[in-house]
């Protein structure tokens, strides 16, 4: 693919170099391979207006078509989730479990996005002699722990759970205080990686996921 200097835009103010209308128009009718890199020199001239004098500087810049991650890929997330709480965790590819006194599994093996929220939703079978209270603000960590451990994470945004920030939007309960909506938003994107528009807000709003505790008789749970 030839690019030519008018193919790019530079804002002196800034000093941000971008691709101009036509350079966009190239690089979207190209033939490209996702992820892989294309190197271009561009060459700057600065010019000296008392002493005319001129130097080049030559600057290495990397284009790269991203791949798009759909809401199959964080479907597919979603479905191998399993996670640790304290002593207890998931051992099956899908299931999130939590403990506090009563054990409850939530099963993501199925999980379909929604583009509104919570994006994901999940009823808990909870194992319990009496009443089990789980403490909402206890789990935000493994939540975004089990997400962060699956392959699709470490491929598509980081390589930590501290690529989440799954804190700084307290997590939600329900009037009933059966539901609690977690909010997790994703801090970066691997190279050649972009979000498509029908999973952007894991970027800004965040990915938002709804656990959902039911009774079983006379045996009770509940968020706090």
């Amino acid at each position: 693919m030839n690019l030519v200097a008018s193919d790019f835009d530079y804002t002196e103010s800034t000093k941000t170099l971008t691709l101009s209308y036509s350079g966009r128009n190239k690089i979207s009718s190209a033939s490209l391979t996702a992820k892989q890199k294309y190197q271009y020199t561009i060459t700057f001239k600065f010019t000296d207006y008392i002493s005319e004098d001129t130097k080049n500087l030559d600057v290495k810049v990397n284009l790269i078509k991203a791949q798009m991650i759909t809401k199959t890929d964080i479907e597919n997330m979603m479905k191998v989730v399993k996670n640790k709480d304290g002593i207890y965790g998931g051992n099956k590819d899908g299931e999130i479990v939590f403990f506090d006194g009563g054990t409850t599994t939530f099963d993501f093996k199925s999980a379909t996005f929604s583009g509104s929220t919570p994006n994901f939703s999940a009823t808990g079978t909870t194992i319990t002699t009496s009443t089990v209270t789980h403490i909402a603000s206890r789990k935000t960590f493994s939540l975004a722990s089990a997400i962060a451990n699956t392959t699709q994470f470490k491929e598509y945004f980081g390589s930590s759970v501290f690529d989440i920030d799954y804190d700084s939007t307290p997590p939600t309960i329900s009037a009933d205080k059966k539901t609690c909506t977690f909010t997790l938003k994703f801090k970066k994107l691997q190279s050649g990686y972009a979000l498509s528009s029908e999973v952007s807000r894991l970027a800004t709003t965040g990915l938002t996921i709804g656990l959902t505790l039911k009774d079983d008789g006379n045996k009770t749970a509940r968020w706090k």
